[in-house]
């Protein structure tokens, strides 16, 4: 089995083997998680069901710093009914891996943020989780400082990734670490499990990969493709048709908009993304980033199969290797052909008869 680097887990006690063997190392009960006593009752309230929606989000607040953003934070999500939002850049920096808090009915599970060359505390991951999804919580794992994931119990089971990209003009070396990492971890989540790669990825995308905001894309916009490419997934913001307005998700000093904070989801699921877009709704919390917001409600529908070319299913083999049957073969298409072309003729004869006539 392999492992990741200080990899740390929050984890339901005594939780089947099926998503706790996909990580190693310490695990505890989040507190107002509902977990089993035993590895034979499993933790039963499952998030994702057939017909009921549910929301994932990604939001870069900028600082959790002071409380009452945090208690500002969950206020929002309370109003407009948020489920899972991921966070980026909470500034929190703690002696835990992972520290827990409840804050009014929500639950705030943060990574600690690193300590910079002045002694500021940069970056730092989280998530923001609702009560519901406290009941179905599996597992929260910390990767490294800038990745975080979460298990939720459903059918299927939902994955969660939070990510905070380092920004395009970071050394190509960081930025190659983290798409390495993001990668490992992607590959390891069960195939059919429904996903979603959330987070700050400091891309941009051009308007020609679907309804994005920019004319052009930028370094980290290349290697966001590549992940997509690489792991089949979609990035749910560029799905859907939407107005300028409801597309840019971070606005700089200078005023201008851009689009760098994205949704991405496991293409085998997105027919369940039923909407995506960028909101004002945590103007409050004080980030000059806006939140994004996947709406999701589980599609068993399987993909129409196209209908195959009858060509494709002979076996053309023999006629290419042998020459009688490839003989055989010119002469009944030239006959074929010449019959068809006696009959235009006469067709093309008795038209030119019958002009005089009119």
């Amino acid at each position: 089995m392999m492992t990741h680097d200080n990899s740390t887990r929050v984890q339901a006690p005594n939780y089947s083997v099926a998503a706790s063997s996909l990580y190693d190392g310490p695990s505890l009960k989040p507190p107002g998680g509902v977990g089993p006593d035993s590895c034979s009752n499993p933790v039963t309230t499952l998030l994702v069901r057939r017909k009921i929606p549910f929301q994932v989000s990604t939001f870069n607040c900028r600082t959790l710093n002071p409380v009452s953003r945090k208690q500002e934070l969950a206020h929002s999500a309370f109003l407009h009914h948020n489920d899972v939002i991921s966070l980026q850049e909470h500034r929190q920096h703690h002696k835990e891996s992972l520290r827990i808090e409840n804050i009014l009915s929500y639950q705030l599970i943060t990574a600690s943020a690193t300590k910079n060359s002045v002694n500021a505390s940069v970056g730092g991951v989280g998530f923001l989780l609702s009560p519901r999804i406290q009941k179905s919580l599996l597992s929260v794992e910390k990767v490294n400082s800038r990745i975080i994931l979460l298990h939720v119990n459903g059918n299927p089971r939902l994955t969660v990734l939070s990510c905070y990209a380092p920004t395009n003009c970071s050394d190509i070396e960081e930025k190659t670490a983290f798409y390495n990492a993001l990668t490992r971890i992607i590959s390891k989540v069960p195939p059919h499990n429904m996903l979603a790669v959330c987070g700050d990825f400091n891309a941009k995308l051009s308007n020609s990969y679907g309804f994005t905001y920019h004319m052009s894309t930028n370094d980290n916009g290349e290697r966001l493709l590549d992940l997509v490419d690489q792991h089949q997934l979609i990035v749910a913001n560029r799905c859907f048709q939407k107005p300028a307005n409801k597309i840019w998700t971070y606005e700089d000093p200078k005023r201008a908009k851009h689009q760098i904070d994205f949704v991405l989801w496991r293409k085998k699921w997105a027919n369940s993304v039923k909407n995506c877009q960028a909101y004002n709704i945590m103007q409050t919390v004080g980030s000059d980033h806006r939140i994004v917001t996947c709406f999701v409600q589980a599609s068993y529908r399987v993909n129409k199969t196209p209908a195959r070319d009858p060509l494709r299913s002979i076996d053309w083999t023999p006629l290419i290797h042998d020459s009688i049957m490839k003989h055989q073969y010119a002469v009944e298409v030239k006959n074929r052909y010449s019959a068809l072309l006696e009959e235009a003729e006469l067709e093309s004869d008795c038209d030119s008869a019958l002009i005089p006539l009119l």
